[in-house]
């Protein structure tokens, strides 16, 4: 039995695929952690993720809220947690 199996070469946009591959999987990650914690569950953010930097955008109620998305951010690995952008509003009452 004669095997003749050839690998052909690497494509040239292999690692550009793998990068955006990479950048999907971080941004499901960090829209997963925010969702599954009951604190951040109900807030209304976007998360984006670009050369494994990670934008995130939501209205926050507290310092404290914004401190725990930024460290969820944080805790993925490979992310890059480089902007976040928050709108702060109180609630009277």
């Amino acid at each position: 039995m004669q095997n003749d199996i050839a690998i052909k070469e690497k494509f040239e946009n292999d690692e550009k695929v793998a990068a955006i591959m990479e950048d999907a999987s971080i941004t499901a990650q960090v829209k997963y952690s925010l969702f599954n914690h009951k604190s951040t569950r109900a807030m209304k953010t976007s998360v984006s993720t670009i050369d494994r930097g990670v934008v995130i955008g939501c209205v926050a109620k507290s310092d404290a809220v914004k401190s725990l998305v930024g460290k969820l951010a944080k805790d993925i690995r490979g992310a890059i947690p480089t902007c976040f952008w928050f709108q702060t509003f109180w609630f009277q009452a």
